[in-house]
């Protein structure tokens, strides 16, 4: 068997069979053996975001970049998503986010139209600009960082959200 073998428990998953899931119920292996390190930590990190990750609300109407986000955020940050600044808006006065992603062309509007919104918020969560080109003139002050799709690796992207909430914990 190629495959990891684990136990999970997860709230509300009891009453559920394993089989429901796609799994076969095994005995449990005999811990004696070696652990390999690199499919433990490749298997956390497929598993998706932990429920204790960073909520980041990513504004963006592209499919494929989300998508790509998504993996890359990996189990570090929680992707949660608005595709147009009416979703975004709802999502900032139902939800508590601890930062913002986001995409300035949208199909309904800029995504400064936002700012006033998650300034709001108390606390604020940093912004982080993930634009498809470079912004003429200033950034507003509640914009932490300015990415450019053409010039940032995807997976550069949660390393810069991680970076601007541990400068904001400081």
């Amino acid at each position: 068997n190629d495959g990891l073998d684990v136990l999970t428990v997860a709230p509300g998953e009891a009453q559920r069979s394993p089989q429901a899931h796609g799994v076969q119920e095994q005995p449990a292996p005999d811990a004696a053996g070696p652990v390999d390190r690199e499919r433990v930590v490749g298997a956390v990190a497929d598993s998706g975001p932990s429920p204790l990750a960073p909520r980041v609300l990513h504004i963006e109407d592209d499919r494929d970049v989300l998508a790509l986000v998504r993996g890359a955020f990996g189990a570090r940050l929680t992707q949660v998503v608005a595709r147009t600044l009416e979703e975004a808006r709802i999502a900032l006065r139902e939800q508590e986010f601890d930062a913002v992603l986001l995409d300035l062309a949208l199909p309904d509007g800029h995504a400064f139209e936002l700012l006033d919104l998650i300034a709001q918020r108390a606390p604020h969560p940093p912004i982080v600009v993930f634009g498809g080109a470079e912004v003429s003139g200033s950034l507003p002050g509640q914009v932490a960082a300015l990415l450019v799709k053409s010039r940032v690796a995807i997976d550069e992207v949660p390393d810069v959200l991680l970076a601007v909430l541990e400068q904001r914990r400081r």
